[in-house]
């Protein structure tokens, strides 16, 4: 998808959001449950009473280039300069997978 937005689209043009949450379980139509993040992890630096949140990256210069970790790709641990893949990112504490819609 990353490599058609470039060919159609300026930077300027458009905004990729990553999703994360901190527990839970993912999948379609049957989950799996996933482990807790690091504790050094993004998802650790949200407060136990928030549900959801969302963190500009456009907006956190202080963030520069510094490498983190965050589940934002398969719910695994990754460290990497998040802010150099992605314009923002959306917290969900608690993932749920989808379900199949009953008749």
């Amino acid at each position: 998808m990353g490599s058609f937005l470039d060919a159609k689209f300026r930077k300027e043009e458009c905004y990729s959001i990553g999703f994360t949450s901190r527990e839970g379980t993912h999948g379609v139509f049957r989950g799996t449950k996933f482990s807790r993040p690091l504790a050094s992890n993004m998802e650790s630096w949200i407060p136990d009473e928030v549900n959801y949140a969302f963190l500009d990256f456009k907006k956190r210069s202080d963030l520069g280039d510094e490498k983190f970790t965050m589940r934002a790709f398969g719910h695994g641990n990754i460290t990497m300069n998040w802010q150099r893949k992605l314009d923002g990112v959306f917290y969900i504490k608690e993932m749920y997978p989808s379900h199949r819609k009953k008749k």
